[in-house]
């Protein structure tokens, strides 16, 4: 056997055996940095740096949109601090906007161990408690929620959020909420717009990409 056959044997014989049907490849659990992601992912860091408290990401279905968040959560830490709570909120559909309900889908979510018990101010309470120990573990002092399929949202679900953040704020933690959804995002925004629900308009959907 020459060099080149003993070399060619030793790398193979040192790769890791992985059964049929685990492997990331074969399975789709995997993450890759594409152009567009990571041009997101510019845009997210310049919203965070300039503490922004909210922006939108929104696009057609099946775009990657989620697979892109997921990749995001996971490389942010390392870029402004590793112990910086970045949560994913998956918002639901739901046919009547229910507070309790919401505060509860949130705990959930962020991996809370009491989603369920109370009333709905006590959730509330909950969830703010719970995302200011969260946020001054943080040198940056700040929570990081990404809401996948938040064109799902309810106005009032907005006034919701607008209470956490004030909360929050309050307390010395800055909120940055990043709705993501398909393009009803956009009219949600425009029909704020004609609503005059400036406060919505500023507190959630001044920034997109």
């Amino acid at each position: 056997m020459n060099t080149n056959e003993e070399r060619s044997t030793m790398e193979f014989m040192d790769r890791p055996f992985v059964s049929k049907g685990i492997h990331p490849v074969e399975n789709g659990r995997y993450l890759i940095a594409t152009n567009e992601i990571d041009r997101l992912y510019d845009s997210i860091c310049h919203w965070i740096n300039n503490r922004a408290p909210e922006a939108i990401v929104y696009g057609r279905p099946r775009l990657g949109k989620s697979k892109a968040i997921e990749y995001i959560r996971k490389v942010l830490t390392s870029e402004f601090d590793e112990k910086l709570p970045v949560y994913k909120i998956i918002c639901r559909h739901y046919k009547n906007a229910n507070e309790g309900i919401f505060f509860e889908d949130i705990l959930k979510d962020i991996g809370h161990n009491l989603p369920f018990n109370g009333k709905a101010n006590i959730k509330r309470d909950r969830l703010s408690r719970f995302l200011i120990e969260q946020g001054e573990k943080s040198r940056q002092h700040r929570v990081i929620l990404f809401l996948d399929e938040a064109h799902r949202l309810q106005e009032l679900h907005y006034g919701w959020l607008m209470d956490i953040y004030n909360e929050l704020d309050f307390a010395g933690v800055h909120l940055t909420v990043i709705l993501v959804g398909q393009n009803e995002l956009l009219y949600q925004r425009t029909a704020f717009i004609r609503a005059k629900k400036a406060q919505l308009i500023g507190r959630f959907m001044v920034h997109g990409s």
